[in-house]
């Protein structure tokens, strides 16, 4: 796993994670935009590295190559972290783990298995949709239908075509069949959720999470699909970035809406 660092190092760490069959490119519009205030460090998941072939394995070891970094080089402290998507996925895993201090902890659209959810299936069809995006097939139909989007060109640009079979296989398996575990409610870290209102998967995440993190604020995006407002609204999304970093924010129960 390679790391990008972006920013002061005399600044707080955030830590950006991206997404299923992404790089860390995706991050590129809003990188500019919170490098003056923060020390940005981006993971490149194992097999979404468009610079060292490799194969994703599973969130586990995503965790812990991510908490050999953290320990190594921020003394086991990390003042925020974003996780979207299967970036959030590992997000939860790290918070699960408890092994390295995260201060704010903020999970857009993260995917784990929970009741009625359908893990199983939803994962083959991803993993069916994602190998012929990698033969050059378009799916950007699909890609509208799964995620509530109504303009998914954006997110659609942020794709990495260059995934292995393994990769997506067991990237797509992470995503979708990871069980949260009751020991993430032992987390000290404040956490939100976000989604978006017309993303129905990360909804049925939020409420697992919050069954075990009863103080984790989940914040619903009126109108938008899955990773919408990351894709078509960077500046909306740093500032909403700022708004949960701010230390006088402090930890509600309360469902937010934005409609």
């Amino acid at each position: 796993m390679d790391f990008k660092t972006f920013g002061n190092q005399k600044n707080p760490s955030l830590m950006l994670l991206h997404g299923l069959a992404m790089t860390w490119k995706s991050f590129d519009e809003i990188v500019p935009l919170l490098t003056d205030d923060y020390f940005l460090v981006i993971p490149v998941l194992d097999g979404h590295n468009p610079d060292n072939r490799s194969n994703f394995q599973t969130v586990q070891e995503e965790a812990e190559k991510i908490e050999k970094k953290v320990t190594d080089d921020f003394d086991r402290h990390l003042s925020g972290v974003l996780g979207f998507s299967l970036g959030g996925t590992i997000a939860i895993e790290l918070l699960t783990r408890n092994k390295i201090q995260m201060d704010r902890v903020i999970l857009d659209g993260a995917c784990a298995s929970t009741p009625g959810s359908l893990s199983r299936p939803y994962a083959s069809m991803w993993i069916s949709m994602l190998s012929k995006f990698t033969d050059g097939k378009n799916i950007s139909s699909f890609l509208k239908k799964v995620t509530g989007s109504g303009d998914v060109e954006p997110l659609y640009n942020m794709l990495f075509f260059n995934l292995s079979d393994k990769t997506i296989t067991n990237a797509c398996k992470a995503a979708f069949e990871y069980e949260i575990s009751p020991h993430v409610g032992q987390t000290k870290a404040q956490v939100t959720f976000w989604h978006g209102q017309r993303e129905p998967y990360p909804a049925k995440t939020a409420k697992k999470m919050k069954e075990y993190l009863p103080t984790m604020r989940i914040r619903i995006f009126g109108n938008l699909g899955h990773g919408e407002l990351f894709s078509r609204f960077p500046q909306r999304y740093v500032a909403e970035i700022r708004n949960f970093l701010l230390p006088e924010n402090q930890s509600t129960d309360a469902l937010q809406t934005d409609q």
